[in-house]
């Protein structure tokens, strides 16, 4: 109830109507269920993980999706002339 309270309250300061429920903690299918009921009723819109798991192996496929775009943005640097 406390983190869709916080979604709800920051809704009204940000016009921000998205809320993105990630990371270890939403694993747990109860918390996420209730969490997401409520975001839901208040008119907000919810995106939870389907293909990727919230917790750790989500977050080693962010830092391979940073790094590749790293390693990409660097090539094309050095093909360019820029470096």
């Amino acid at each position: 109830r406390a983190v869709a309270l916080a979604c709800i309250h920051l809704e009204d300061r940000t016009k921000v109507h998205t809320v993105a429920l990630s990371g270890g903690v939403w694993q747990n299918q109860l918390l996420l269920r209730l969490t997401a009921d409520m975001l839901k009723k208040a008119g907000l819109s919810v995106l939870t993980h389907h293909l990727v798991p919230p917790n750790d192996g989500g977050i080693c496929l962010g830092q391979a999706a940073k790094a590749m775009h790293e390693l990409q943005k660097n090539s094309y640097k050095k093909i360019g002339g820029y470096e």
